[in-house]
């Protein structure tokens, strides 16, 4: 069990009861997938292995979304709850430089709320 956070802001959320809520189960997986994939990596001071090495492999000039899609998919399965991922899409704006990662995992709880980055 652990706080839940607010997909859209990041804030703690609070129960009509005054209570910070909580998630776990399947949803907790869902909410690790998403502050990992969030993460660069050595952003966080007590772990700096821990998030996604953009600089270098994914903010790149010219990005290779195989090694993109491979990077991710390496990060995603090392999630404690990972056991499949269902679905993963990547789609690159080349316009804009945006790349929009879509996923779904299975856990021992079913499937995952969608992670969408």
């Amino acid at each position: 069990m652990d706080l839940y956070l607010d997909r859209a802001t990041n804030d703690l959320e609070l129960t009509d009861d005054g209570d910070l809520r909580t998630v776990d189960e399947a949803e907790l997986v869902s909410q690790a997938l998403r502050n990992t994939l969030l993460t660069r990596r050595g952003e966080w001071m007590f772990d700096t292995s821990f998030g996604v090495p953009y600089r270098g492999t994914i903010l790149t000039r010219t990005p290779n979304l195989d090694v993109i899609q491979a990077t991710i998919r390496a990060i995603v399965m090392a999630v404690e709850g990972v056991n499949s991922i269902v679905q993963l899409d990547l789609v690159h704006n080349k316009v804009t430089r945006q790349l929009t990662v879509t996923l779904t995992v299975d856990t021992p709880w079913g499937l995952a709320p969608q992670v969408v980055i």
